[in-house]
């Protein structure tokens, strides 16, 4: 396990397209003496695009995040308990966001008697610019296997694409994607592994992994399917092919799979398949087949574009230090407000210093929100080794606050101090009115906005702050306190007995004694409230602090 003053070990991500082999390398990897290696978490992206709701002020708010990670079904099934959980977090209280989650999988390593642990989440290929700047010591494994093998497993499962077409699309995204990250970061930082490599010369490609990663190589490592039933979440392990010894052709595409599909398959995801170092097998495709490809393709782009023009107009909403974040909108809807913000954003966009931003830094060419994070980090590039003065907030792609550091005389602080100008004069949030210079997307002013407060230690618990538009009705306000206090506590709210309050206040002015001390010591003052159990003890008093100080629900 690590401290905030020990370099953390290097932490290896298998991704890649479902159904290429990462669970095989988990099976190999898991089956290491020293390393562990859970079921597929999923959680990382979204924790860490909601950062701020975990990184306060005054310090890391523990209880907010494992509150929120004991409510993933990933928890639950790692087999991990609560109490060991926090038993760690009281030991070594995490810094932040990438320190808790390093913390939470040593945890997990740690109960299966092992030092290092790594990720096998295949889907994290879409989110490997997020995971490298969470942890600048993870190393990325990109598993990747000819996809028209993989469109056929995909098909064959019940879950994910349906037909052909939108197997090959979906695995010419990925892989596309992992191609692209592993050129960005180089191979210090991410390998690409062929699955047919891998099955040609295990102990040659799993060698060469460990040596990445890291890891001295085990010969048991190959012998994982001895113990397929006893590796962790062994219910990942239903597929046959981790029960058996590596073994060539168990889905062999030249034979099962029918010449049209192929032909669909590498009308559609060719270019990639060559990129990956794979052989098209039809030299000239038919001018149907093509047709049919780009109909399906163009299909695809239109059943997604409702969906991502929802993320560009709807109001999103992510944890953003406790409260909602920017709702911003394309088009008015109906209502004073609404009309009174398009209002505000015109003018806006008049101002001589928007345009003269858009003129010099963009070309006088706005962004579709999901363009705004990949033109950020092109500053942010362009920019590094500058000196750091501020730090700019914006909205990502999935209406997701976020905040890059600023340098001087950069395009980003040039942005950061139009944004403040338009913030100071409309009473918009930073991250919309940065979003807005580069959108055009109109920050909607609500007649009542909320801001979920408190939740620091030694200081009031949770409150609600409400901003009303002098216009709004009290038996308006009145209507949006409830609706808003429901979406808090779902159910009725527990009054906390006097035990637990007495108990809380107890552990915190003897905070410098043992758990075991606190427990015989509560119960030779408080005979008539005495614990029969340590665990009982403990579970009382965190849960009471963290209801009490650091979150209200």
């Amino acid at each position: 396990m690590t401290t905030s003053t020990t370099k953390p070990p290097t932490f290896p991500f298998f991704v890649g397209s479902g159904r290429s082999g990462t669970t095989l390398i988990r099976a190999m990897f898991d089956s290491h003496p020293d390393m562990a290696v859970p079921d597929e978490s999923n959680f990382i992206p979204r924790f860490g695009r909601a950062r701020e709701r975990y990184e306060q002020p005054w310090g890391f708010a523990s209880a907010v995040f494992l509150g929120d990670l004991f409510r993933q079904s990933w928890f639950r099934r790692s087999g991990m308990s609560q109490e060991a959980a926090w038993d760690a977090f009281d030991s070594r209280p995490p810094a932040d966001l990438p320190a808790a989650i390093r913390e939470v999988f040593a945890v997990y390593a740690g109960q299966h008697g092992k030092r290092r642990y790594a990720d096998k989440t295949p889907n994290y290929v879409l989110h490997l610019p997020l995971l490298a700047e969470l942890f600048p010591e993870a190393r990325f494994v990109h598993v990747i296997r000819d996809g028209r093998a993989v469109a056929m497993s995909l098909l064959d499962v019940g879950f994910g694409p349906r037909t052909m077409a939108q197997a090959a699309l979906q695995w010419r995204e990925r892989v596309a994607l992992g191609i692209a990250f592993a050129r960005e970061v180089g191979p210090s930082r991410c390998r690409a592994v062929r699955y047919e490599e891998l099955l040609e010369d295990q102990a040659g490609t799993v060698a060469s992994l460990c040596d990445f990663v890291g890891l001295q190589f085990d010969p048991v490592m190959l012998r994982y399917f001895e113990r397929a039933d006893g590796v962790a979440s062994a219910d990942v392990y239903k597929y046959r092919s981790v029960r058996l010894p590596p073994t060539k052709n168990l889905r062999d595409w030249r034979s099962q799979m029918s010449k049209r599909d192929v032909a669909l398959f590498e009308a559609i995801a060719g270019d990639v398949l060559e990129e990956a170092g794979y052989e098209r097998s039809i030299r000239r495709t038919s001018h149907a087949v093509r047709v049919d490809a780009r109909v399906r393709v163009l299909g695809a782009k239109l059943r997604r574009a409702p969906r991502e023009l929802r993320k560009s107009t709807r109001r999103t909403k992510a944890h953003h230090n406790g409260r909602s974040s920017a709702s911003l909108l394309s088009q008015p809807g109906d209502g004073r407000h609404h009309a009174v913000s398009f209002l505000l954003a015109r003018e806006a966009a008049d101002d001589p210093e928007v345009l003269a931003f858009r003129a010099d830094m963009m070309g006088s060419r706005l962004l579709a929100l999901d363009q705004v994070e990949d033109w950020v980090m092109e500053q942010v590039r362009k920019e590094s080794g500058g000196r750091r003065v501020s730090t700019l907030e914006y909205v990502d792609g999935h209406g997701v606050p976020l905040r890059r550091p600023t340098v001087e005389d950069g395009a980003l602080e040039r942005l950061r101090r139009v944004g403040a100008k338009l913030v100071e004069r409309y009473g918009w949030e930073n991250h919309e009115a940065t979003t807005f210079v580069l959108t055009d997307l109109v920050p909607i002013l609500e007649p009542i906005r909320a801001e979920i407060t408190g939740g620091r230690p030694m200081r009031p618990p949770t409150r609600l702050v409400l901003e009303v538009d002098p216009s709004v009705s009290p038996s308006e306000v009145r209507k949006h306190y409830k609706a808003l206090r429901r979406q808090l506590f779902p159910g009725r709210v527990r009054q906390i007995e006097d035990k637990r309050l007495r108990l809380a206040v107890f552990v915190a002015d003897h905070r410098d004694q043992s758990w075991e001390s606190l427990f015989m010591s509560w119960n030779d003052a408080h005979p008539d409230w005495a614990y029969r159990g340590l665990h009982d003890f403990k579970r009382d008093a965190r849960l009471t602090r963290q209801r009490l100080v650091e979150t209200a629900w």
